[in-house]
């Protein structure tokens, strides 16, 4: 009798021949094992009473995933050369005494989030999750434990104890990645590293570990844009840039326009210089910008700065406007506009 399930606690059988799940009454003939009050785990189809008989029995290159938690584990074994993948599906594994993983010619990897931890031994501390040997293998890819598990920490993976860890089991297997994304310290100890989300608790842990080094990560960078009173971006936002000039797109740096002028698009050829072939009403297309709105320089900087250098017209009033970039962006070409319409309006 193996592998079955009964609710039926002993004290409400009333037969006096009773025993869990079965009475043996040959034991030289008969065997009743691997029995239990719960489904603890599946392995494809097949559902086990108990984690031991699904170790015991499921074929090569299956995953037991648990279906409920288990305490009081006995020690669980491969040594037939089988490779299995226990899933903790969320469920927790807590160990008896003496219990762990016995890993003889035969590999086992651990997925999954759940607690994972051996009992106390005479010295107060948790005794040996695992015992590796002859082709044995085990390679953790999740789940969090009551000791450091560094050395049996799979590739791409790493032992990460965070800030707010509980002290059932502290450290956690996640992969590489999120590690080193959380850490805010790691401590170095011969070949084992294990990051902290908590610089004081990694500080601690090294100075227990004689030879431990740890090594304070830096915090991230401030992000580029608006730094050093920058202005804003190149999405057609105003702003001033580094020198204090005005920035931004054409329409952006416009200003007040005065009887119907246009933008910063309608600068002359050469984006300074009227094309010798246009009159003074033209409009030639603006030359594009040289600097990069990825990189998060502004758009048309190079024109929003040309107003320093603007020639007068001889109007008092315009020759204000133009020096504070109030009629156009100012450049060769917004004031080869302004003279225009200064000699047509003196010659009315």
């Amino acid at each position: 009798m193996e592998n079955n399930v009964s609710a039926t606690p002993l004290n409400a059988i009333t037969a006096p021949l009773k025993g869990p799940y079965a009475y043996n009454n040959t034991p030289s003939d008969f065997t009743v094992r691997d029995n239990g009050s719960a489904w603890v785990a599946q392995a494809g189809a097949t559902r086990y009473a108990t984690l031991a008989g699904a170790f015991a029995t499921a074929p090569d290159h299956s995953t037991i995933k648990l279906v409920s938690s288990v305490s009081e584990q006995p020690t669980l074994s491969i040594s037939d050369g089988r490779e299995l993948t226990l899933d903790l599906a969320g469920f927790n594994l807590f160990f008896a005494t003496d219990g762990g993983l016995s890993l003889r010619d035969g590999a086992l990897t651990v997925t999954g989030q759940g607690d994972v931890a051996t009992a106390e031994g005479a010295d107060g501390k948790p005794e040996p999750l695992a015992t590796v040997s002859g082709t044995g293998s085990l390679a953790l890819k999740g789940g969090s434990y009551n000791q450091d598990v560094a050395p049996y920490v799979a590739d791409s993976y790493a032992e990460f104890v965070p800030a707010d860890a509980h002290a059932t089991a502290p450290f956690s297997v996640v992969p590489a990645s999120t590690a080193k994304h959380n850490a805010q310290a790691v401590v170095h100890d011969g070949g084992k590293t294990v990051y902290y989300g908590d610089a004081g608790a990694a500080r601690t842990a090294a100075a227990a570990a004689p030879g431990a080094t740890v090594e304070e990560l830096k915090a991230p960078s401030t992000p580029s844009g608006n730094e050093g009173g920058e202005g804003n971006p190149s999405d057609g936002q105003t702003g001033t840039t580094n020198d204090g000039q005005p920035s931004g797109d054409a329409n952006a740096n416009a200003g007040d326009k005065t009887d119907g002028s246009t933008a910063a698009d309608d600068q002359t050829d050469g984006n300074g210089t009227k094309g010798a072939d246009k009159d003074d009403a033209s409009k030639a297309t603006a030359k594009p910008s040289t600097s990069s709105a990825a990189s998060g320089t502004h758009t048309y900087r190079s024109s929003s700065i040309a107003y320093r250098g603007v020639p007068q017209t001889g109007d008092a009033a315009t020759d204000a406007l133009l020096a504070v970039g109030a009629l156009a962006v100012v450049s060769g070409g917004a004031a080869a506009l302004a003279r225009a319409r200064m000699k047509r309006a003196r010659a009315k």
